[in-house]
């Protein structure tokens, strides 16, 4: 009787860890889209026919910024999209192919909770542009790779005198967020114009969405020869199936790559190892204008317009550094009631892009002290 006893016991602890395993898995994986119960405005969309799709998916990333996690999260495309994003970043991406498009997006320093956040995007529909609107979302968080995450599908109905083709006034939006870290979100949205998604299919969908742990990388080079030796690249706005790249080689004996939240494909750091200061390069997409204009809008703009900062000495010119013309932007600032150094030289490699190092220093950093960044090859 003890043997039959025990041995129930030892079943019914094996029968508890199988339906633990399958609740587990159920709230992590598997879980069905319902988008039936909707809340907002009545649209007519029978009209509109169901987009249908029965091949495997491709599959993309982004990645957090967070150091600590290092999350990369992974996303399921359709066949045959072309990359329709300029950025060349691993924060953003785009994709299209005729009348479907996926952005997937990371959300960095959010005051908003998650379901704040999802509140918000809900109010941005209700804008003039849009005829009507409704949505439905998941009433409460899903799990996604163990993540805290939640989807909203959203119909809409542009208004007419917006666009020329009729089809194109009905639109239907998908999203999921994933909470990565402390406020930091992941914004996936797949969109389709003229067609309705199902729920089957977005179910498809979210079900092939998962995230990695300790995956993204967060260095560009290696040391190759007492060299680091990394290549920055970019998207090139002609032909989006293809990339800029520019290879760069720095002293590994006079600096060492570190690991910042905001390194990425066309973006690194490096740190001098005698002089403790902070290098940047980056390869930066470009549109025809002047480059003062862009540099001062887009890179130095809250320097130049934040008091706190307290900029002095404010400089522009064009100097020639190994045969190349390159534009040095320099002042110093306060940070922390003490004064620092900032040099930004801005080579243009073509009308769509440029080649950017920026030093941030205790100190005055001429341009021949860090004259290993301006070697590069460039295709």
């Amino acid at each position: 009787m003890k043997k039959i006893g025990a041995l129930l016991v030892i079943i019914g602890i094996l029968c508890f860890c199988v339906v633990c395993v399958i609740i587990n898995g159920n709230l992590d994986k598997n879980y069905f889209v319902d988008t039936t119960k909707v809340e907002g405005q009545k649209i007519e969309n029978s009209q509109y026919k169901t987009f249908e799709y029965d091949n495997n998916f491709n599959y993309d990333y982004v990645k957090s910024h967070s150091l600590e996690n290092k999350m990369k999260i992974i996303f399921p495309l359709f066949d045959n999209m072309d990359k329709d994003d300029i950025s060349g970043t691993e924060f953003y991406k785009s994709f299209i192919k005729n009348d479907i498009n996926v952005t997937a997006m990371v959300i960095q320093n959010s005051d908003f909770s998650l379901n704040q956040y999802i509140d918000d995007v809900i109010k941005s529909y209700d804008d003039d542009a849009y005829e009507k609107y409704n949505y439905s979302a998941s009433k409460n968080s899903i799990l996604i790779s163990g993540i805290k995450s939640s989807y909203l599908k959203i119909n809409y109905v542009i208004k007419e005198n917006a666009v020329e083709d009729e089809a194109s006034l009905y639109n239907e939006e998908f999203y999921i967020f994933i909470q990565t870290d402390y406020k930091e979100f992941v914004e996936i949205k797949y969109s389709i114009t003229g067609k309705k998604l199902t729920d089957e299919l977005l179910t498809k969908i979210i079900n092939n969405i998962t995230v990695e742990r300790n995956a993204a990388n967060f260095l560009v080079s290696e040391v190759v020869n007492n060299q680091l030796v990394g290549t920055l690249y970019n998207i090139k706005t002609e032909n989006t199936n293809e990339n800029y790249s520019l290879t760069f080689k720095v002293s590994n004996s006079k600096y060492e790559e570190i690991e910042n939240e905001n390194n990425t494909t066309n973006y690194t750091t490096f740190k001098s190892k005698s002089d403790n200061f902070i290098v940047v390069v980056e390869l930066t997409n470009y549109f025809n204008q002047d480059i003062k204009e862009f540099i001062e809008d887009e890179k130095i703009y809250s320097y130049l317009n934040t008091e706190s900062y307290d900029v002095q000495d404010y400089l522009n010119s064009i100097i020639f550094i190994n045969n190349k013309e390159f534009q040095n932007f320099s002042f110093n600032y306060k940070e922390n009631n003490q004064i620092k150094y900032f040099n930004m030289y801005v080579n243009l490699i073509d009308n769509n892009v440029i080649y950017i190092i920026t030093i941030k220093s205790s100190d005055i950093i001429e341009a021949n002290e860090i004259e290993d960044f301006f070697e590069y090859t460039y295709s």
